[in-house]
C-alpha cells in the first residue's frame, strides 16, 4: 500500500508539514504574541502566547535550508547576503510557535516531531527534498500504534518496496506503508536509518533490516541489497535487543543484558572487539570488552568509529 504526498518542492527553507496529518507519531516554546502568521494556511494553528518551554537551536550548513531559518538563505533585504553556514547555535523560531518534542537530521535536511493541540500536523521537514527524503536520502516514520512509513530514495530497497530502475525521485512523492514479517503481538517499537539501510526493532527485541548490504550492514549473512525487511540472526538470535545504532555502514546493537553486538563495516577496526579482522562482517557478533569497563548502558556507531557508555 502506498500513499501520495502533495506540495513537495526541490529544496525548501521553511518548515513544511509532512502529509501524515492524522497519524500519532511516536519517534522521529514560545516568544511574544505574533503580529503575522508565518504561513496563511497555518494561521489558525499558531498559538497566540505560551509560557516558554522547549527551545530548539540549530547550526551548521544552512545553504539548503536544513536549519529551518529562511532568513539565512533568503535575506529580507537585498543589502544582506545569504549565510550558507551558521557557526554558532541559532534559536529556531519555529519551536517558539509549536511544541517540538523530537528532532532528526539527515544529509542536508531535518525533521521535527510536533505535539501541539492547536496543530493537527505531527511531522514537519525542511531542507533538501530531491529524494522527498533520516538516512542519507530516505526517512522512516513510526506511529504510536506501531505502523511504519517510508519515503525518499529507494535505490537499494531501503524504503522496503521493490526497486524501480531509473525511478525519478525528484518527481516522486510516494509515502509507503511497510508490511514486515513481524507478528501482530510483536509490533515495531523503534526504527533506525543507516546511510542506505533501514532497521526495525520489535517489542520482543527482534531486529529486522533491508536496504544496502555492500558491507554486510543488513546483518543477513550476505552483501546483497534487499527490498523487504528480514529477521537478523547471528549472535543476536534469542537475545532481547533494546537499541540499534547506525549512521553509515557500521551497526551496533545493545541487549537488555547490557551486552553489545556489531556488524557491517570494520575498515577502521570498529568490530575488532568481536574478533573481526576483515574489513566487514555480514552477521552480528558479540563485542567483548575488558572486565574493568563494566556493563554497557548506551551505544553509538559513527562512520569510522564506535562508542560505548558504561554505568560508571
Amino acid at each position: 500500500m502506498t500513499r501520495t504526498a502533495s506540495n513537495w518542492v526541490t529544496s525548501f527553507h521553511r518548515l513544511e508539514r509532512l502529509p501524515l496529518v492524522y497519524q500519532n507519531i511516536r519517534g522521529y516554546a514560545s516568544g511574544p504574541k505574533r503580529r503575522y502568521p508565518l504561513d496563511p494556511d497555518h494561521a489558525d494553528y499558531l498559538p497566540e502566547k505560551r509560557i516558554p518551554g522547549t527551545r530548539v537551536y540549530t547550526w551548521g550548513v544552512s545553504m539548503h535550508g536544513a536549519l529551518g531559518s529562511e532568513s539565512l538563505v533568503r535575506p529580507a533585504t537585498r543589502k544582506q547576503k545569504p549565510r550558507y553556514y551558521a557557526h554558532k547555535p541559532c534559536r529556531l523560531s519555529f519551536a517558539e510557535q509549536f511544541k517540538v518534542v523530537d528532532i532528526a537530521c539527515g544529509y542536508g535536511f531535518s525533521l521535527f516531531k510536533v505535539d501541539d493541540k492547536k496543530c493537527p500536523a505531527k511531522v514537519f521537514g525542511c531542507g533538501l527534498n530531491t529524494d522527498a527524503q533520516i538516512g542519507r536520502a530516505h526517512t522512516l516514520i513510526l506511529t504510536e500504534d506501531g505502523i511504519v512509513w517510508s519515503l525518499g530514495n529507494n535505490g537499494y530497497g531501503q524504503c522496503c518496496r521493490p526497486i524501480i530502475k531509473d525511478e525519478d525521485y525528484l518527481k516522486s512523492s510516494t509515502i509507503h506503508l511497510i508490511h514486515g514479517p513481524w507478528d501482530s503481538d510483536d509490533p515495531i517499537t523503534n526504527v533506525t536509518c543507516g546511510q542506505d539501510t533501514s532497521f526495525f526493532l520489535s517489542k520482543k527485541g527482534q531486529v529486522f533490516s533491508c536496504g544496502w548490504g555492500g558491507d554486510g550492514q543488513t546483518g543477513l549473512g550476505h552483501c546483497n541489497s534487499v527490498s523487504h525487511p528480514s529477521l537478523i540472526k547471528g549472535d543476536i538470535e534469542g537475545e532481547c535487543i533494546s537499541k540499534i545504532s547506525s549512521t553509515f555502514d557500521t551497526v551496533l546493537a545493545l541487549s537488555e543484558k547490557q551486552e553489545v553486538f556489531g556488524w557491517g563495516n570494520s575498515e577502521y577496526c570498529q568490530l575488532e572487539p568481536g574478533g573481526i579482522k576483515e574489513m566487514s562482517c555480514s552477521v552480528p557478533v558479540q563485542l567483548k570488552f575488558q572486565p574493568e569497563i563494566g556493563k554497557i548502558v548506551d551505544i553509538a556507531a559513527g562512520g569510522s568509529l564506535v562508542a560505548v557508555l558504561n554505568g560508571k
